[in-house]
């Protein structure tokens, strides 16, 4: 009995580090080389579309046919209509937080572009082949789903599962979410815990993992078509 417990610890323990190495390990140890105009290609769209949704389908195989695991025991139910409307409220909410961050990145930029220089391309996207807005979309839609499925459905709850603290549990996988954006430099990794923090709260309220999933979605999506804008514009109403 001792050994077969023994056994199953180690069995999530290997679960729990090759999720790890596939979602978070790439982008930690090898981070992408931005250049700002990946979202004009085709095959770009297309490889965050497939490799998002290998991934996603690896994680429902993984709570679906291992251990007698339930999606709803990780909120993962159908999709509603109230589904969808809560997500694009949620996505509504999000944006002073996008005004406030766009903010300061600029005032990053502005007063400190030595030190910002690096952070530069990727909160400057060149998205101009409006043609391909609907692959956009959808790539989005992708990152957003398979980063909730991960970020806030499996890993809280698996580090619940393992007997740790609540607080730590929601937390720690808010942190390995904005370490994989450290690529954009502090300000990005900053920008990322927000987020994390939003979507975890958001996910802790409705219960239902499509409502962040959308939200998160069209936020990048969003972000990506206004990430060109010139900022300055603030300078009209707040003197800087």
């Amino acid at each position: 009995m001792m050994f077969g417990d023994f056994h199953q610890k180690l069995s999530s323990c290997k679960e729990l580090a090759l999720t790890f190495a596939l979602f978070c390990l790439p982008g930690i140890i090898a981070p992408p080389q931005v250049l700002g105009t990946e979202f004009n290609r085709p095959d770009f769209l297309a490889l965050i579309i497939v490799s998002g949704l290998a991934e996603a389908g690896m994680m429902f195989y993984l709570l679906t046919h291992i251990g007698g695991r339930k999606l709803a025991d990780y909120n993962i139910r159908p999709l509603t209509l109230r589904g969808v409307l809560s997500g694009l409220l949620f996505w509504v909410l999000i944006l002073p937080l996008v005004i406030a961050a766009a903010a300061l990145i600029y005032l990053a930029l502005k007063y400190f572009p030595g030190e910002w220089s690096a952070s530069r391309p990727p909160f400057r996207w060149s998205y101009t082949n409006y043609g391909l807005l609907p692959f956009t979309l959808l790539a989005c839609l992708v990152t957003g789903y398979r980063e909730e499925l991960y970020f806030r459905a499996y890993l809280p709850a698996e580090f619940f599962l393992r007997g740790m603290p609540s607080a730590l549990a929601l937390l720690l996988p808010v942190l390995l979410f904005a370490a994989g954006h450290f690529y954009q430099g502090g300000m990005g990794f900053a920008v990322a815990c927000l987020l994390g923090l939003y979507f975890t709260g958001v996910f802790r309220k409705t219960g239902d993992l499509h409502v962040p999933a959308i939200a998160h979605g069209l936020y990048n999506f969003c972000a990506l078509l206004v990430s060109g804008f010139d900022f300055s514009v603030y300078e009209q109403f707040f003197p800087l």
